[in-house]
């Protein structure tokens, strides 16, 4: 049975909060039933409320099987002869799904903690046994009613209302007392939350691990038919920001509108969303595992490792530049790259495009004024901009916009070779003579002395 996604050999992340409920509770039908509400709830709110009730059936006709076959052997056919009658019992109307529930929780080992959740879902301080009961039984039906109430037209008071607070309510609810009746301890988080079958790494474990994300963009992942998927997620949110609708057109400008296959890019983005109004995403799958360009993973790399990411590095510009139109990146670092490893190769890929300029004239996102500010901004701008955007006497109507992705390519360049973006070419190890000529040629101070991307490209 799987409960987690494995992203490494050393790490994975749980199957959201549904990992905690089988942990505690060994039960694989209830937690298929919590895997399916989870994924159900950013992409169709009504058919969570369905799910969530499906599960909590699932909780009972479980439960009160095995409590009544408590000191026989529990078979497989037993457990499902039991469930049929438990099942006709309701079907009589002997008593209802949230009765029973209610009777279960009553009866738990840990109703301590269940006591707690109630104290808090009605803000109580410490409550008499009848009481208790009676919070606990409305509790209960107010999450059978959730469900119930839509499955049918008409209208929904505004507590029941099938939307994005309701949701989340209702299923942290949910865990909170599933997880207290089976002595569970780990606590509901929301950020776990999964789109589909798609479950979010949270920044804070991506920082963890050496990967940094451009604002607006997070890691995905899911299991696939083979192997574990990847994938980077922007919002869809009509908010965006030019920045952000310029990064995502470029990206599909350039795999859309192009003959020739971008090379060393990030992967064609689609849109996905759900019935819910509140999620959108564009989504793009990258090979493998991601890293950022740190220091730190520099420094892990052998040359060998570092001339590799190098080229590939180039190719991706030299794809942005032959681009028909082309393209001008004009914020090029190693942070605009995670580098993946497939098949034992590194690769490079170019992930953020948001201060991009092509020169089709029809396009509608030039930002400009953001590319003054960020250059205004940028960390480490005086090393990784080309000295005509530093110089306040050269007008930026003159700047030719090749020739400042060329510099701030060499400069990417030294920095994956060695460590560092001021390191003279001459000095820096892995180099042949021609290449070490190149990159002095690519930070020329005059941007008539640079190479085109196409020659570089010839070169590493």
């Amino acid at each position: 049975m799987e409960t987690e996604i494995r992203l490494t050999e050393d790490f994975a992340i749980p199957y959201g909060n549904a990992a905690a409920i089988f942990s505690a509770s060994g039960k694989e039908q209830l937690y298929q039933r919590f895997i399916e509400t989870e994924q159900a709830l950013k992409t169709n709110y009504t058919d969570f409320a369905h799910k969530q009730r499906n599960m909590l059936e699932e909780f009972i006709l479980i439960e009160e099987s095995e409590r009544r076959l408590s000191g026989q052997s529990i078979t497989p056919y037993a457990l499902a002869q039991m469930r049929k009658t438990v099942t006709q019992e309701i079907k009589n109307f002997e008593y209802t799904y949230p009765e029973k529930a209610s009777e279960l929780l009553l009866l738990s080992q840990n109703r301590s903690a269940i006591e707690q959740i109630i104290q808090k879902e009605y803000a109580q301080g410490t409550i008499d046994p009848d009481y208790f009961k009676e919070k606990l039984k409305e509790t209960l039906r107010t999450l059978f009613k959730f469900s119930s109430v839509n499955s049918h037209a008409g209208a929904v008071p505004s507590h029941l209302e099938p939307d994005d607070g309701n949701c989340r309510k209702y299923l942290k609810l949910c865990y909170e007392l599933l997880n207290a009746y089976y002595g569970g301890t780990v606590k509901y988080d929301g950020g776990k939350l999964p789109f589909k079958d798609f479950y979010p790494v949270s920044k804070t474990i991506c920082k963890e691990h050496g990967i940094f994300l451009p604002n607006g963009k997070q890691l995905f992942v899911r299991n696939g038919e083979k192997q574990t998927e990847y994938y980077i997620f922007t919002s869809a949110d009509e908010q965006l920001g030019d920045t952000q609708k310029r990064d995502i057109e470029t990206i599909h400008k350039l795999w859309m509108d192009n003959i020739e296959t971008p090379q060393n890019i990030l992967d064609n983005i689609r849109f996905d969303s759900g019935a819910c109004e509140k999620y959108h995403y564009w989504i793009s799958q990258i090979p493998s595992f991601p890293q950022s360009l740190t220091d730190e993973y520099i420094a892990s790399l052998d040359m060998s490792a570092r001339k590799m990411i190098a080229r590939g590095i180039v190719r991706g510009v030299r794809s942005m530049h032959t681009a028909q139109p082309p393209f001008y990146h004009r914020a090029l670092s190693a942070s605009s790259f995670l580098i993946c490893v497939v098949k034992n190769r590194y690769k490079p890929i170019l992930i953020r495009f948001d201060h991009t300029k092509d020169t089709d004239t029809a396009v509608d996102f030039t930002v400009f004024y953001a590319f003054e500010q960020y250059a205004e901004n940028a960390n480490e701008r005086k090393l990784v901009f080309a000295p005509e955007i530093l110089n306040d006497a050269v007008d930026p109507a003159d700047y030719q916009w090749d020739k400042v992705d060329v510099y701030a390519l060499g400069r990417t360049i030294l920095k994956v070779l060695s460590g560092r973006y001021d390191t003279p070419p001459t000095d820096c190890e892995g180099l042949d003579e021609i290449q070490a000529l190149t990159l002095e040629t690519m930070l020329d101070a005059d941007p008539a002395q640079r190479p085109d991307v196409k020659e570089i490209a010839e070169i590493f």
